[in-house]
């Protein structure tokens, strides 16, 4: 997948914080620094999970698994769009991470009878869950690190203002790993990307 840089994200952490967290982007993965010293690298799905939370994913394929056989399913996506919003509850942060995706299913490694409803259905609960995993990974990692890299912070300042003033000095080593995060998943696979696809689901047969 391509990593995208977000220099907007980086201006308004450090406007925020004096010792402000940022990623940086690096072809080779995300390297993770808080005040200045670098305190994790990022690879694979960790940093795909970062990205897509920082709503800077482009074009990557989401790997399933399907009857029993691993990553036999690529969903590729074609368009998401994911957005973060907050609130403070008596005096607690809570974050909510809302990501919608639509893609095409690309290759297949088992015969998969696309043209059956059910089984999309199927796949696209599949994509979801493999989806969420990824979210989640990447903000447990963020949590451990002490690292607020997800911009969480700047969505709390910007709808909680008066009330982040009393978290700001202590956000990344107090708040934010506690910080309680939903995620919501919606993930789709367009009809139009199926046409050519259902020949693939008589591979069985003609192998016999």
């Amino acid at each position: 997948f391509r990593l995208v840089g977000n220099p907007q994200q980086a201006q308004k952490l450090d406007n925020l914080q004096e010792s402000a967290p940022a990623a940086t982007l690096r072809a080779s993965g995300i390297a993770v620094l808080k005040q200045g010293k670098l305190v994790d690298w990022l690879y694979g799905k960790p940093a795909r999970g970062t990205v897509w939370i920082l709503d800077k994913i482009q074009g990557t394929d989401i790997n399933i698994d399907w009857a029993g056989r691993k990553e036999a399913i690529a969903y590729q996506t074609v368009r998401q769009k994911t957005s973060v919003s907050a609130q403070v509850k008596n005096g607690k942060p809570h974050i909510s991470v809302h990501t919608r995706v639509e893609g095409d299913i690309g290759d297949m490694e088992v015969p998969v009878d696309i043209t059956n409803p059910k089984v999309i259905t199927k796949i696209e609960q599949s994509v979801r869950k493999e989806i969420k995993k990824e979210l989640k990974t990447a903000i447990e990692r963020a949590q451990k690190n002490k690292t607020d890299i997800l911009g969480f912070g700047e969505v709390v300042h910007r709808t909680r203002p008066n009330q982040f003033k009393k978290m700001k000095m202590e956000w990344n080593d107090v708040y934010f790993p506690k910080l309680d995060v939903d995620i919501t998943v919606e993930a789709y696979v367009r009809r139009a990307g199926l046409r050519n696809k259902s020949f693939l689901s008589g591979i069985k047969e003609n192998q016999k």
